[in-house]
């Protein structure tokens, strides 16, 4: 019987205990739970590099002078000035997660 070959989402996912025909079966589903694994990743990476659990919004239009930024966690900035969010900034071969902000006022 022939060997099936490993796809390259398949060997990331590996060292993080995700398998081929229990926590997906196809290439699709690798490759958009290798999104999530490196969204998560990059997350809590950012997140530790964060100035006192706050992380600085790029555009503050919207945000009062004494917003901290964002906890990574809420929906919405220190001042609620923006909904604020998670998302994959390129693939999971090559991107980061990015902050998704969208003004409130």
């Amino acid at each position: 019987m022939k060997k099936r070959r490993r796809s390259e989402a398949e060997l990331f996912l590996e060292p993080y205990g995700f398998v081929w025909g229990t926590h997906f079966n196809t290439e699709l589903e690798a490759r958009t739970l290798a999104g999530t694994v490196k969204l998560e990743l990059s997350r809590q990476e950012k997140m530790r590099a964060a100035e006192e659990g706050f992380i600085k919004l790029e555009d503050r239009d919207s945000c009062l002078a004494k917003c901290r930024g964002w906890d990574g966690e809420s929906e919405t900035c220190d001042c609620l000035g923006y909904r604020t969010s998670w998302e994959l900034s390129g693939s999971w071969k090559h991107g980061e997660a990015a902050v998704h902000q969208v003004a409130r006022r």
